[in-house]
Parts: C-alpha cells; structure tokens; sequence
C-alpha cells in the first residue's frame, strides 16, 4: 500500500443527540484543519486510517469528482497529493470510528454546505443504513440529511440489512442514496487473458529458472497461480474470473495463433518443415497455453482444494501468505495473483528476496503505480511491459464509476448505464468499470481478431457464415501481431467494434445466446467452451469448481458460491419518490 502520511493528530469532542439521549462521539480531526474550499461534493474516506493520495480507493474515487467538475463545469480541483487538500478543509473527511462518528460527519459535511457526499467502502453501509431507515432512534439524522445525495461506492443498499433469525437491523429506503458495486469477475477475466500474453511475449524472462527449486517440474512451461485472504464471494469472483480468462486464451485464443506450440503438428510441406527448423534454430518462441499451479506442494493433480489456495486472513504480516508465495516460488509460478490486500506486498517481497522471474498481478487498484512495486530481478530480460515485480492489475474504475453517477444526478438522466438514487449501480466491462489497468493494455488482445468485422458487414449472412467458418484457419497471427488495446485504431476503439466492447458482448448472455455450461446440466465437470460467440463466456459464478481443462484442474472444497446482480436495480418500495437534486449547487470554489 502507500504511504499514509498523518498530520498531528488530536481528539476532539462533539456532543450531539440520539434518539432523545446526549451521547458523546469522540473522533479524530486534523490539527489546524480549516475550511478553504466550498464544495457541492465531498468525498468520505472509508476510515479512519485511510487518506486520501493513497493511490489506490480513496483516491480513485477523488479522480472521479475532479473528473466531473473538470468535464461538467471546467473547474480544477487540486490533485490528490495537493499540499492543500488536508483533512477537513471541505473536499475531504476521515468518518471517525463508531455508527455515531460516521453519520455525526455525515451532518458535519452537510453543515459544510455540500449537497453530495462520496461515500466510500463497504463499512459506510451500517450508517447510510441507519439515516435511511424506519429506527426512530435514526429518524432526526434522517430528517436533518433527508436533501444530502449519497454515492456508495463498493457496495449496495439492502431493502433489509442484516437479517438475522428473519428479523433485519434495518429496514431502509434509500431514496437520497445511489451506489454501485462492481463486477469484478468480468474485469479479472480480461486480466487472465493480458496475463497470457504478457507471459507469452516474455518467454525468454518466465522460462529462466532463476529463483525456482531445482525440483521444479514445471521448467518448461508458462504457469500461473493465485490465492485469496479469505474465501469470500467477492475474492472468490476474482480468482474465477481470473482462471476463465487463461481458460479463454488456452481454449479460443490459441487456436487462431500462426505461432502456437501446437501450430507445428499442422505442418506437412517440406518446404514449411524447413522454415519450422529455421525459425527453432533462430530462437522464435512457440507460444504456449498457461497451466495452473497448486500452492500445495507435490499437489498439481486433476483437483485442487481451494483450502490450499487461501491464506487465512487479510493481515499485512500473514505468515501463511509468505508461505504460499514461497511455495509458488518453488514451483516455478510465472505469474501469481494474490487477493488478498495487503498481502501482495508480502508476495512482492519474497520475489525480490529470492530473485524470481515471477510477476505479481494487482488486485482493485493500479497497484503497479503504489511505493511496493519494485524493479523485476533481472529486468533487462524483460522484453515488454514495465520491468517492474507488479506489470498491470486488474481495476476496479471507481473514478469513471463516481464521475458517470454524479453526472446522472446533476443531467437527472442516466449516464454511461448508472442510475440515480434509489438504485444499485454495476460496474461492468461494458460501462469501462472493471478491466486492465492502462500499464495492461499492451497485453489486452482483440479477443476475436480472426473474425473481420469490418468486411463482413457489406456480405450477406450466407457469405459471412462461410467467412467465419474459414477464419479459424485463413486468419491466423502471430500472437505479437495481434491488435491491443494500446495500439488499437482511434476511431474504433470507443465504438461498437473496439476492444472492450468485444470482451463486453462475450461476457454478456443474450435471450439468444448459450450458456457456458458444455455438455448435460447435471455433469459435475465440464470441460470448457472452446467457442467466441457472444454469451459464451458469461460467468455465472460457480466455475471453479465446474470446468477444467488439462491445464486448469477443478477446485473443490468450496462451500457456497458468489451470485452476481447483473444490472442497475431499484431499491425502493413501490410509493418512494427519490430526492430531488433541484437545490444541488454543483459548484466549487475556494474560499
């Protein structure tokens, strides 16, 4: 993570009523924090240990504000690790520790002046809860904040938050709040497939033994690996989506490579059997499928127990998380993904120490970009990409997700697919919520590039059926030749043709698409799809446990898996109108 750089800190007071007693909130505040920005929009940390130039949640979520601002009303607002931008001047607060500190600085943001407050992380939820519920003990914070706008951001607002024995905590109406969680599945499967192909260009620096165990068996291959803190839907979304992107590259992708290991049995002329010699001779590289590695030594068999592949908890000194990483190294992992917060830092460590040629892929937030990431051993050996330990990271857009909502309440219509209050947002591939980070998209390939779209939308259906059909072998490439999204045309790459759209409709099931089930509904194992059509890969979320392939065993040991809501929804009962944005100033001066 980055550094957290403090102020001095103080106590200060606040004496303020609930539910008709006088109750003590004591929190934390800058010293010498004065107001000198007058803001309709606030952003609200997650705690009180976060700041706001983190490079990471906090200030994604800022980069979304100053974006709005910046697009809506041609202002600019200072950048995250402005001198000026500290604690309590009136762009952002620290919420204090308990349920009353949080919405006694919800009130002290609204006293401010400040018509929308930023919310971020999924600890916010219990007090927007409250202020929007039917507890009376709630119900003058839930007056005096009845005309402040909520954003959540990572999270989603329950009708009934925390139910336990069918009796919930609170029953809410958010009509004042709008929040968006993300698909964070879809976005690590785009990141499985750059991981691929960052790997594949690479061979030269990830076939290396340096680091491994001698007794590695895996010398000559290209070899990924992952592990959660704890297995929970959100982690486990992750590493699913994460393996179905390899699954996509290893079963699709590499079918259409000119330059694919398997492409040599296809040779039959002597002429091509000598160009084949010739290019071994000069040192081209074949590319090759991606296999996963179980963190369990001597256990890389047909299953694997997701047990093995969880550290335990989500600490920065977690010493199963260092083991894992150690175990990995051993095996000779190429790329590992660890989802487990604080933990890559921990993984990071053990590369540098050992001096591995293995990569760490980022999780929620360009961790490339954060103070942890360090230079590869051997960098010069890497042919592309950063020459750092941390290449790219599989993201979560918080800043296009906070921009495109307030847009949608300040125009009072729905912008890039988010809603207003009273719903819960998602961020997806297709509204560029989830995906690669920018270092990744030098490695992010047109997922379909053998199918010519452009010429096929002057055929008839007949003839573009024939065109497809023949593409699997008329258009092929070499991997490296393959369109990215870093060299992808202008005019396309925003459009329904661009990239991210491609990997957005092959991620999106149709009322006329299949499922990605291959073979009988009640099979245990499946192997994997091995089609593009859009829908094919649309994750439903019990994956890991269902598809396999010789490179990809099945996991089990897995309880319960993730559900995932696929599209805004209303919160709201039938009779609730949403606030008004009418008196929202949408302005931002300093003082």
């Amino acid at each position: 993570m980055g550094k957290l750089l403090f102020g001095k800190l103080v106590f200060k007071k606040s004496l303020f009523l609930l539910s008709g007693m006088s109750s003590l909130a004591v929190f934390w505040t800058a010293c010498g924090a004065t107001k000198i920005f007058d803001s309709s929009v606030q952003l609200l940390v997650s705690d009180n240990f976060s700041t706001l130039a983190d490079k990471s949640f906090s200030q994604m979520s800022y980069e979304g504000i100053r974006s709005f601002f910046k697009k809506s009303k041609g202002v600019d607002l200072p950048e995250a690790d402005s001198s000026q931008l500290q604690e309590g001047n009136g762009l952002w607060k620290r919420p204090g520790f308990t349920l009353s500190d949080r919405i006694a600085t919800f009130n002290n943001i609204k006293n401010d002046g400040s018509d929308v407050i930023v919310a971020t992380g999924f600890n916010q939820q219990e007090s927007l809860q409250a202020i929007t519920s039917d507890d009376i003990r709630f119900q003058s914070d839930k007056e005096s904040l009845a005309k402040t706008g909520f954003i959540f951001v990572d999270g989603a607002i329950e009708k009934e938050f925390n139910k336990r024995n069918a009796v919930p905590q609170f029953k809410s109406t958010p009509t004042n709040i709008s929040s968006v969680a993300f698909r964070s599945d879809d976005g690590s499967f785009l990141t499985g497939v750059a991981t691929a192909v960052y790997l594949n260009l690479n061979q030269e620096y990830f076939l290396d033994k340096s680091g491994w165990s001698t007794n590695s068996s895996n010398n000559n291959e290209l070899t990924v690996s992952g592990f959660v803190g704890i297995t929970l839907p959100s982690t486990l979304s992750f590493l699913n989506g994460f393996r179905l992107g390899i699954a996509y590259f290893n079963e699709v992708i590499y079918k259409h490579l000119s330059d694919a290991q398997d492409s040599s049995a296809q040779v039959t002329t002597s002429k091509q059997t000598v160009l084949k010699q010739l290019q071994v001779a000069n040192g081209e590289k074949k590319i090759k499928k991606i296999k996963w590695i179980s963190s369990k030594q001597g256990s890389d068999g047909e299953t694997i127990n997701i047990q093995d592949h969880q550290s335990g908890s989500f600490s920065d000194t977690e010493p199963r998380a260092i083991t894992i990483a150690n175990n990995l190294i051993d095996k000779g992992v190429n790329a590992i993904i660890p989802i487990a917060g604080p933990q890559t830092n921990l993984v990071v460590t053990q590369i540098a120490r050992r001096q591995a040629h293995t990569a760490v892929i980022g999780v929620d937030s360009a961790q490339e970009l954060l103070d942890i990431n360090i230079d590869a051993p051997n960098k010069d050996k890497l042919k592309m990409g950063n020459k750092k330990i941390i290449p790219f990271s599989s993201i979560k857009a918080l800043d296009v997700a906070v921009e495109s909502i307030l847009s949608t309440l300040e125009k009072g219509s729905s912008q890039n697919g988010y809603q207003g209050f009273g719903y819960n947002n998602i961020g997806t591939v297709k509204n560029n919520s989830v995906g690669v980070s920018e270092a990744g998209y030098e490695f992010l390939i047109d997922p379909v590039f053998w199918k010519n779209t452009s010429s096929m939308q002057a055929m008839s259906l007949s003839a573009s059926l024939k065109a497809n059909a023949a593409s699997s072998s008329d258009n092929k490439k070499k991997l490296s030749e393959v369109a990215t999204k870093k060299n992808e045309n202008g005019s396309t790459k925003n459009g329904s043709n661009g990239i991210i759209d491609k990997y957005a409709k092959l991620l999106t099931k149709s009322s006329s698409s299949t499922s990605m089930r291959n073979g009988s509904s009640d099979s245990n194992q499946q192997n994997f799809k091995t089609t593009d059509n859009d829908g094919d890969w649309t994750i439903v979320g019990d994956e890991l446990g269902k598809y396999k392939s010789s490179e990809l065993p099945i996991f089990t040991g897995i309880s319960s898996y993730p559900t995932f809501q696929t599209e805004a929804q209303n919160v709201l009962d039938g009779g609730a109108n949403v606030a008004s944005t009418q008196g929202f100033k949408w302005s931002f001066k300093q003082i």
